[in-house]
């Protein structure tokens, strides 16, 4: 049979195509697969910004790096992916700047950041920041990535720190300059401008603050008011400043000394052009008042009063106004009322009541006042006689009246006492065996005399002595509650078991009290105080010894402390003395505690890993150096190294053992290997030196030939100093003639 070529040919072109499109599709694959694996070997190595393409097994590497040492290293991790061949690194870095700005503004229901940061994650841990401290605002983001930041940390709880203070603005902008902290805006409230300045003063380790350009809340319209009446000044309303709020309460109390001051005012913006001004004013012509207030709105002021004599009223008047800008709108209304009798100063009126008699002496304001006060007592005290040593006087406080009679119904309850009111000072002095009533008057004076003057009434408890026992209740963190110690009787043991199961709900109550058969009107009352005052806390402990109870322990913020100190002090009863030893541990401050345990346990471990990575390494290392080492002796001890005689030429016979030895220093790469040169003993020690280091350097040389890189390798010649053998036979001289190979690990 022939064969037709022509026929063969049309049979060959649908192989042909058919090959070539087989060909194509298993391009695409292996170059989707090369890429797929490349991005995963990157991203395991946190290089997300690299970018990989193929074209067959060759790759192209592309994006922007984040550190100068990061393209070569991205590069060397996509080129040891299985299967491609060489990788072309056109990788380039990110921008690097010298001045590295952050910023976020939050005006109008949006939060902008502005500025740079030096990687995504970095991104996305200050967006997460962002979002948990404005939760309601929309999030513009326009940071861009650059290099150049500060130490990360640092400037990251920066940024925290400056967005905590953000939150308390209405509107405002917190800007770092690496770590130069600036801040600017409207406080919310006067608190969160207190808080926000008192935050200032401890900034985050490393980070320092070059502009604090807050401002108090705006107070539209800006008012403020300063009342004379009843022996005191009240301040009210807003000050543009703390040191003016000080400066303001010092003339006041230069001025008013015998009054007591009432502080109500507030920091906020907004006040007019040369506010202080009308407020000194107004203040110096109030002094010359018996009591009057001054008024000031926005511009409007308004001073109204009553003065003991005309003189007085003209001459307020005049202080009032005087060296007050023009701007502010001012009207006054001053009376004037000329005394009736003698001014005294201080104003006392005193009552000694004693079984038999009432004795009064001092000042009485009026006539009309003496009757109505002898009147009183005659109803309080029937049968007793009453001495009036008195004398009709000005200058008594607008509450005179009701003061005395609050103090003399008192008295009247305890059947004896004394009174003593001077000017808006009230003193009522008694004893009872009644603890109770003793608390119950203390009360109904201070009600009862209103504001018209200050109550101290001092009632002594006529009572046995009470018992000396040693009792505790202790209430742990993990929510237990332990009561230990003495109490009086079995009643008081189940009051106080019933009282903590209610105080502490959920806690697990463990009661060791013991009965100690002791007789008490108030022992239990102290004891329910301490615990009252424990259920305040996070942990601590109430204990009672003797006549005197102690309040340890942790409170979350400085209000639970003043509430228990002013608990102790109000509800301690008589006989007993309270104290308090608390420290403030706030819920940020234990939140910080436990995020330092985490963070130096998380470094810890970090640190025994890296410990222990590098210990592995420098094992592999040394076991690889070993082998290499062992390779190489042995190449050495199985061939031959030869020269010619008293010469470092190379003998030919070397050549076989040269080239081992070179393919092993190359399949070691990473090492320093040490070519060390020895002679035997003939000839003087200066010779035998110059030909040991001459044969090492011939063999450096001839490895470095035969393709090893000169840079590892180093020649050193001993002579004679290091035989291993005698120098006494020519076989022994022989083995001291040799050439080592030492593998350097450092």
């Amino acid at each position: 049979m022939r064969c037709n070529p022509s026929r063969w040919l049309w049979g060959l072109l649908p192989v042909a195509i058919w090959s070539w499109v087989t060909v194509l599709g298993e391009h695409g694959r292996i170059e989707s697969d090369l890429k797929l694996r490349a991005n995963d070997a990157l991203r395991g190595t946190g290089l997300t910004w690299a970018s990989p393409e193929f074209s067959g097994r060759d790759g192209v590497l592309t994006g922007r790096a984040l550190e100068e040492v990061d393209p070569v290293k991205a590069a060397d991790v996509a080129s040891k992916v299985w299967g491609v061949r060489i990788i072309d690194n056109r990788v380039g870095l990110l921008e690097k700047v010298d001045v590295y700005l952050w910023s976020a503004t939050a005006d109008g229901g949006k939060v902008a950041l502005a500025g740079y940061v030096p990687n995504d994650d970095v991104r996305k841990t200050v967006l997460s920041a962002v979002k948990s401290n404005f939760p309601k605002l929309t999030l513009a983001d326009d940071m861009k990535l650059a290099r150049g930041a500060p130490s990360r940390t640092v400037w990251v709880e920066g940024i925290d720190y400056g967005l905590k203070q953000l939150k308390s603005l209405k509107r405002g902008r917190v800007e770092l300059s690496g770590t130069s902290l600036s801040l600017a805006g409207e406080a919310v409230d006067y608190a969160a401008y207190t808080s926000i300045k008192k935050s200032l003063q401890k900034l985050p380790s490393g980070i320092t603050l070059v502009s604090d350009k807050v401002t108090p809340p705006r107070a539209d319209p800006f008012v403020w008011s300063a009342k004379l009446s009843g022996g005191q000044v009240a301040l009210t309303g807003f000050v543009p400043s703390e040191k003016l709020r000080a400066d303001l309460f010092a003339q006041v109390k230069k001025s008013f000394p015998k009054h007591a001051i009432v502080d109500r005012m507030d920091i906020a913006d907004g006040a007019p052009e040369g506010w202080a001004s009308p407020v000194v004013a107004g203040l110096m012509g109030l002094a010359m008042l018996r009591e009057g207030s001054l008024e000031i709105s926005g511009r409007n002021v308004v001073f109204s009063g009553t003065a003991t004599e005309e003189a007085e009223a003209i001459a307020a008047r005049a202080a009032y106004s005087k060296d007050v800008p023009r701007v502010y709108r001012l009207s006054d209304d001053i009376k004037f009322q000329k005394a009736s009798a003698p001014v005294v100063s201080p104003f006392l009126t005193m009552l000694d009541v004693r079984p038999s008699a009432v004795e009064i002496t001092g000042s009485m304001p009026s006539v009309e006042a003496r009757t109505a006060l002898l009147s009183a007592v005659q109803t309080r005290f029937p049968g007793r006689a009453i001495h009036d040593r008195t004398h009709i006087a000005a200058g008594a406080a607008d509450g005179w009246q009701n003061c005395l009679t609050a103090g003399v119904a008192a008295v009247g309850r305890l059947g004896g006492g004394q009174i003593r009111l001077a000017d808006r000072k009230l003193e009522v002095v008694g004893q009872t065996p009644d603890d109770a009533l003793a608390t119950a008057l203390a009360n109904e004076v201070r009600s009862a005399a209103g504001r018209g003057c200050d109550s101290d009434v001092r009632i002594a408890v006529l009572t046995a002595p009470e018992p000396n026992l040693s009792w505790r209740a202790v209430r742990s963190a993990e929510g237990q509650v332990v009561l230990s110690g003495e109490v009086p009787d079995a009643a008081t043991r189940a009051a106080l078991a019933q009282s903590a199961a209610r105080l502490f709900p959920g806690a697990r109550i463990t009661d060791t009290m013991t009965v100690a058969n002791a007789r008490s009107r108030v022992w239990g009352q102290v004891a329910e105080l301490g615990l009252k005052s424990l259920a305040r806390l996070r942990r601590g402990e109430a204990v009672l010894n003797r006549q005197e109870l102690s309040v340890r322990g942790e409170a979350a913020d400085a209000a639970v402390v003043g509430a228990i100190r002013e608990q102790l002090n109000r509800d301690i009863a008589k006989a007993y003395t309270g104290r308090e030893t608390i420290e403030v541990r706030s819920d940020a401050m234990i939140w910080a505690e436990a995020e330092a345990r985490k963070k130096a346990e998380a470094d810890r471990l970090a640190a025994e890993t890296e410990a222990k990575r590098k210990a592995e390494a420098t094992a592999k290392r040394n076991a690889e150096a070993q082998r290499c080492q062992g390779l190489l002796k042995s190449a050495a001890a199985e061939g031959s190294i030869l020269f010619q005689r008293a010469s470092a030429d190379l003998d030919r016979r070397s050549t076989p053992t040269l080239d081992r030895l070179a393919r092993i220093v190359n399949s070691c790469p990473g090492f320093q290997v040490s070519i060390d040169g020895h002679t035997d003993a003939e000839g003087t020690d200066e010779r035998n030196d110059r030909l040991s280091n001459r044969r090492a350097q011939s063999v450096v040389d001839y490895l470095v030939q035969a393709g090893v890189d000169a840079a590892r390798l180093a020649a050193k010649g001993y002579g004679s100093r290091q035989p291993i053998a005698p120098n006494d036979t020519a076989e022994n001289r022989a083995k001291n003639r040799r050439i080592e190979f030492t593998v350097k690990t450092e």
